[in-house]
């Protein structure tokens, strides 16, 4: 009886403390930049949560370590929806070529594709030059249509 209630608690510990691992991760996301009031042409399936199409605030967003970024789903303040994208380097990656890189916004722009044939919404997402914190960044997001 000792025994498994020892056992018990231990397996109890060990899992509040992996869910607080997971809680202080996601509280380290750090907003690079929200924009407001973005039309969703389409309905989406993100992380498993329907987002119907409609005006939505988008807000990019990263990890500091490792390096991950996130896009957040956002209606009058509630968050629907958080989706993983990768980050997509400028000038191929090469640090020396970015300075001189004329395609780099000097504020943060977001751009959406639809791909018909593959059934996705590419969100492409750009800090732009002039932001203080995280300047140059640029992620992509592909997000499957739902039917």
């Amino acid at each position: 009886m000792a025994n498994t209630r020892k056992s018990f608690f231990y397996v109890v510990g060990g899992l509040l403390t992996f869910l607080g691992a997971v809680v202080v991760s996601f509280g380290q996301m750090a907003s690079i930049y929200r924009f407001r009031n973005v039309n969703v042409p389409i309905s989406l399936k993100v992380e498993g949560t329907a987002i119907a199409k409609g005006n939505y605030d988008l807000e990019f967003m990263r990890t500091s370590s490792p390096v991950l970024y996130f896009v957040r789903f956002m209606k009058r303040g509630k968050i629907l929806a958080v989706a993983q994208g990768e980050e997509w380097p400028y000038a191929g990656g090469l640090v020396a070529d970015v300075a001189s890189d004329r395609s780099i916004p000097k504020s943060p722009v977001m751009k959406m594709k639809i791909n018909r044939a593959e059934q996705k919404l590419r969100l492409i997402m750009e800090s732009g030059r002039n932001n203080l914190n995280y300047p140059m960044i640029r992620a992509v997001f592909e997000l499957p249509i739902e039917d």
